[in-house]
């Protein structure tokens, strides 16, 4: 934390824009995909208390992981608790964007980088939400968080669980396999 008491205009900016991300969980959610894809397989989990296949929520064939994560925030405090949940991982999200470019970068450019992640409206749209693409993306960085330690054989059973999670969360996921492969390579 050293480099915030370094350069307080960038402290004010790394406050103010995660504050600014927060402002929509307290908003009713108007995503499509949390409306029509996420919540009702929670929804559903909670009613019924078990797994169903809904032919009328064809996404209830897909991968669920991000949805039952869902269920606690969801019985504790309905889709505040959902949207509140996401917030939280996207600011894990962004803890383990800085650890990630520390690896190439210096810790200046580090904090940069991570203020351009944090300011993108597709961050602070799906941080304020409760879209599981925050969950993917988190459990994604930290795969390849694992994969640039010194240690890697010791790493890599971490990191090929995290990827796991992230292909149980959203199975777009696969798609970014090969990128991942190269670095293992």
């Amino acid at each position: 934390f050293s480099i915030l008491k370094k350069y307080p205009i960038f402290s004010c900016i790394a406050f103010v824009i995660p504050i600014s991300h927060a402002v929509g969980v307290f908003l009713p959610e108007v995503g499509f995909d949390a409306l029509w894809y996420h919540l009702p397989i929670t929804k559903t989990f909670v009613e019924t208390h078990r797994t169903v296949f809904d032919v009328h929520l064809y996404q209830s064939a897909m991968p669920r992981l991000g949805s039952y994560l869902f269920v606690l925030p969801y019985m504790v405090l309905g889709t505040f608790g959902v949207k509140f949940f996401t917030y939280i991982l996207g600011l894990l999200l962004f803890f383990q964007v800085f650890r990630l470019s520390r690896v190439f970068l210096s810790q200046k450019d580090s904090f940069v980088l991570l203020l351009v992640f944090m300011s993108f409206h597709t961050i602070s749209w799906q941080m304020s939400s409760a879209y599981v693409d925050i969950l993917r993306t988190l459990f994604e960085v930290s795969c390849l968080l694992f994969l640039f330690k010194k240690n890697r054989l010791r790493y890599a059973l971490y990191a090929g669980v995290c990827m796991g999670i992230a292909l149980y969360v959203k199975t777009l996921t696969v798609f970014f396999l090969p990128i991942y492969l190269l670095f293992v390579l």
